[in-house]
């Protein structure tokens, strides 16, 4: 017979699933419209200029929906079992990866749109200063998107660990997750996936795919 606290708890996790599903799908559709840089340096500080409310607001939202999926994911693991150490280090795993996505989306919505409207009117002989910032600049975007992409691969390859240890379509998940981790930290790891907008979005296609898994089966809790 469940009681009230069982029933409070199921409640829970379906809205955490809820979060999972609707964040994950958000986040999927922020990177499809995700704005891609390129070309000529002062081609591009005028472009970012040009549309850099509409690139800010992109990122704003991004950063939104990656606070709204770290509480969704945090039920998963109280899910998966809050007093196991593989499901808590998932979700430090899955934290590390909203503090980099977040600092991520800092630098390339809001950093590179201060440099263009700091660049914008640069004489012909400060060119060369306007590419040494937007390299260290660029740098550590590329540095945070990298953390992001490895620790949220370690995320969903430890709470996939939890997973098969369950049966049916909760232990099939937990396969597809663990393959899906494994390939994405060696690829990124060791450079073989790059960190362009269309390599990212079939990678958080694929991530996609698990997280709405798992919050399908979190809503089917009993």
């Amino acid at each position: 017979m469940e009681t009230a606290t069982d029933e409070r708890a199921v409640g829970q996790y379906r809205t955490h699933g809820m979060l999972i599903i609707a964040g994950s799908v958000l986040a999927l559709a922020g990177m499809a419209v995700h704005p891609s840089g390129g070309g000529k340096v002062m081609d591009m500080v005028r472009d970012l200029a040009a549309n850099g409310t509409f690139n800010a607001y992109v990122h704003g939202f991004l950063i939104a929906v990656y606070l709204g999926l770290t509480l969704g994911f945090f039920g998963l693991t109280r899910w998966l079992g809050g007093d196991r150490i593989v499901a808590q280090a998932g979700f430090v795993a899955y934290a590390a990866s909203a503090v980099a996505a977040t600092a991520a989306a800092m630098s390339a919505g809001f950093v590179n749109r201060t440099l263009a409207f700091a660049y914008l009117e640069a004489k012909p002989e400060q060119v060369d200063s306007v590419i040494a910032a937007f390299r260290v600049a660029g740098a550590f975007n590329f540095a945070w998107g990298r953390m992001w992409m490895i620790a949220l691969s370690a995320a969903i390859l430890l709470w996939s660990i939890e997973l098969v240890r369950r049966t049916g379509s909760e232990r099939l998940l937990g396969w597809f997750g663990i393959a899906l981790g494994a390939v994405s930290i060696a690829g990124f790891v060791l450079g073989l996936i790059p960190l362009t907008v269309v390599a990212l979005i079939g990678i958080i296609a694929a991530q996609t795919v698990w997280s709405v898994g798992v919050g399908v089966l979190m809503l089917r809790s009993k």
